[in-house]
């Protein structure tokens, strides 16, 4: 029966030594727990804890929402939510460009590679690329 004042677990260097057995305890035990009563039970031991968020739980994160951080950002298929990058500062004004649409770009990005006009269309020829997408599409 395992006991949490086993002198196996007396410290830290103990307790990483039997991490394989102590976690399939506490998972074990917190399986049958609301996530409530799991955290309250680690306040009250003093221990760290987190809760594992989902990729989608960064949608509705109350933090974010409330400093801001998700802006609108104009797109080919119609606005999208993207977020602010992580540093801030009185003297910066983030900017979130509109999302291109696919090939918008090419044109100009091969051309800044040296690529002629005749290059261009021998490779939208042979479909190596696309027609050019308009600006906002």
């Amino acid at each position: 029966m395992w006991r949490a004042d086993d002198p196996r677990y007396a410290s830290n260097h103990d307790r990483v030594t039997h991490r394989a057995e102590l976690d399939a305890v506490i998972g074990t035990w917190a399986a049958g727990l609301p996530l409530a009563e799991c955290r309250t039970a680690a306040e009250a031991a003093g221990l760290g804890h987190a809760r594992l968020n989902g990729p989608t739980d960064v949608l509705k994160h109350p933090q974010l929402e409330e400093r801001g951080r998700w802006k609108e950002i104009p797109s080919p298929v119609g606005p999208v939510y993207g977020l602010l990058p992580p540093p801030e500062s009185a003297d910066w004004d983030w900017r979130l460009d509109p999302i291109p649409a696919l090939g918008e770009h090419t044109d100009a990005v091969l051309r800044e590679l040296g690529f002629s006009a005749g290059e261009l269309s021998a490779m939208r020829r042979s479909g190596v690329i696309g027609e050019p997408a308009a600006a906002g599409r």
